[in-house]
């Protein structure tokens, strides 16, 4: 046999196909970002923008010096990092860290820098002697506005200039630095443009005079931290309110090289008549929606790998993706499979009917693999063994045959000299009558085995079992009590020679075996379209393990080789026989409680 034509070589061939289209899903998945960043298989966007309106709603009723604490709390409470970014990516708390250039890259990207403002060209006429980049004057802006804030708020204004001297250096080369030490540190401390402030009708050279205390022209650190700590510049006042509905777009996406993921989406922080009073410099670094109405910032969420946290990981789209790779999976293993079941289901199938003794059906299966091998094996043991048994029925029915007639002759001779015997002579012939008597009892067992075991049509007309039952009950087992329960309109569907023949040899067994006086229950009903018939004596019962050989002909138990009780073996072979003649099934088994039971069904008429 070609090894192509194996189940090896089909099972490998379907193994390394399976790998295949796994392979390709895989490639998929990755080539096309199916995963953790994606809409199919990763981050659940609801879910994010949930804990960012949560966030929100705390942000904006709270002050800025307490956004670093909100952030941690919920940092905790969500098993991520959350980030406050502001419209140029700098970061609005200094608890935040230092972001990759390929996630400041994409940020820029998805949340393009606003337009300068004044504020902004303000900051760059002053810090132009320094010659400072974007990256440097983005983070220059972010201080110089935290710087005001703590300006207004911090009543030890020199230890705010320290800090906020302190905070530019880290961002200065040092050749920069230099060039901020050596100036007049009050060109490069923070100040208010005059024309940015508007108090009810006082004009900004008004307010820079009432503020100069030493009329040198210039507002310095002192100066500006009064006018600060006793002006509100122009924005929202006190208010409460609800805030409106939004739904924000979530940018998700992986760090290259890692398995960390990031969204990134917008979120209002202070809001017009819902935030208590706030500034135009609370809200100076904030990107407004273009009613003025709303500020917002970025809301950063940064996720370890996913497998050690489940934030980023809804489980769904994974038993999806699972799904769909089993689905696949079963598209090519379940031809394979079924069409190794299906032939072994026939072979066993006939296999359970050979050991029942039924040798006609066939298998006829055609392939070139092992287990066609295996069917055309049992299709010839089969039809061997059919052959087999045919032949020893045909030789057991001629040898009968021609037994039939010596015997005869035999008795009638034996008949003859016992008219002419003496008494001790008529003994003798008494014994050897008996003798004969066995043989010719023998010999019409097997005639009715061989008959009963022929493969012929039986014609099978409807048979009511009780009156039946009845009659063969006081021919057969005139010695028992027979306890009888069957329905007198039981019509079954049977050859009524042969299922009198299987009855009466099965009633005929149980007056050998329970003894005079005994009892044997027969009870029948009627299950579906079948009859179940069941016949149980009380005697004695057989051995367990012998109750499989009971309907082999010849078999007898060791305990039942008498002539007197054991017979010829052959009557619960021929009461079988009859029974699958008619189309039904016979087989027996041991009550608990003792003695014999035989259950017979058959077709109901």
């Amino acid at each position: 046999m070609r090894f192509r034509h194996t189940l090896l070589a089909r099972i490998l061939g379907a193994f390394l196909l399976n790998l295949l289209v796994v392979g390709l899903v895989l490639w998929g998945l990755y080539e096309f970002r199916v995963g953790p960043g994606s809409e199919l298989a990763g981050l659940s966007e609801d879910r994010v923008r949930q804990a960012a309106a949560a966030l929100s709603d705390q942000l904006i009723q709270s002050p800025r010096a307490e956004w670093p604490a909100l952030l941690e709390r919920h940092n905790k409470r969500h098993d991520v990092r959350f980030q406050l970014r502001d419209a140029r990516g700098q970061s609005l708390t200094d608890t935040a860290t230092a972001l990759p250039k390929p996630v400041t890259a994409r940020l820029a990207e998805v949340f393009p820098a606003p337009p300068a403002s004044r504020l902004r060209r303000h900051l760059e006429r002053q810090m132009d002697p320094l010659q400072l980049n974007a990256q440097q004057l983005n983070q220059v802006e972010a201080i110089w506005l935290e710087s005001l804030r703590l300006f207004q708020s911090n009543q030890e204004l020199e230890e705010a200039i320290a800090s906020y001297e302190r905070r530019i250096r880290e961002v200065l080369s040092q050749s920069q630095w230099e060039e901020f030490a050596r100036r007049a540190p009050a060109q490069f401390i923070p100040r208010v443009d005059p024309g940015e402030l508007v108090i009810a009708e006082v004009t900004p050279a008004e307010l820079h005079a009432r503020f100069d205390a030493d009329g040198d022209g210039d507002l310095n650190a002192t100066e500006l931290g009064v006018l600060l700590a006793s002006h509100t510049p122009p924005g929202a006042r006190p208010g409460r309110g609800t805030l409106p509905e939004e739904q924000a777009t979530v940018h998700t996406f992986t760090q290259p090289g890692t398995e960390v993921i990031w969204a990134a989406l917008e979120i209002p922080v202070r809001v017009r008549g819902v935030s208590s009073e706030f500034s135009s410099w609370d809200v100076m670094d904030l990107r407004p929606t273009p009613d003025g109405q709303r500020f917002h910032a970025v809301l950063l969420l940064r996720s370890d790998p996913v497998l050690g946290k489940s934030f980023f990981a809804e489980p769904w789209p994974w038993v999806t993706i699972l799904l769909l790779i089993i689905g696949l999976s079963t598209l090519f293993w379940l031809p394979l499979v079924s069409r190794i079941t299906r032939p072994l289901a026939k072979v066993t199938a006939l296999t359970e009917e050979i050991a029942e003794g039924k040798f006609a059906n066939r298998v006829e299966l055609e392939q070139p693999d092992e287990i066609g091998r295996l069917a055309q094996a049992v299709d010839q043991m089969a039809q061997r063994l059919e052959s087999l048994v045919g032949g020893q029925r045909r030789f057991l029915g001629d040898v009968s045959h021609e037994l039939c007639a010596p015997l005869a002759r035999l008795q009638m001779a034996l008949g003859v000299l016992a008219e002419n015997a003496t008494s001790d002579q008529k003994e003798m012939l008494e014994d050897l009558r008996e003798e004969v008597d066995q043989m010719a009892t023998l010999v019409d067992e097997l005639l009715c085995f061989t008959r009963t075991g022929e493969a012929r049509e039986v014609q099978l007309e409807a048979v009511l079992l009780a009156p039946m039952i009845r009659e063969l009950a006081a021919r057969e087992a005139s010695g028992l009590d027979a306890e009888m329960d069957v329905p007198v309109e039981l019509t079954a569907h049977a050859a009524p020679d042969r299922l009198e023949r299987a009855l009466a040899n099965i009633l005929r067994n149980a007056q050998q075996h329970a003894g005079s006086g005994g009892c044997v229950d027969i009870r029948a009903e009627l299950d579906g379209d079948q009859i179940e018939l069941r016949i149980r004596d009380h005697g004695p019962g057989v051995p367990a393990d012998t109750l499989d050989r009971l309907f082999d002909p010849f078999y007898r138990p060791e305990d039942a080789r008498t002539r007197e009780t054991g017979g010829t073996g052959l009557g619960l072979a021929i009461a079988k026989s009859a029974i699958e003649s008619c189309g039904g099934r016979l087989h027996c088994r041991l009550p608990e409680d003792g003695g014999l039971e035989f259950i017979l069904r058959l077709a109901s008429a």
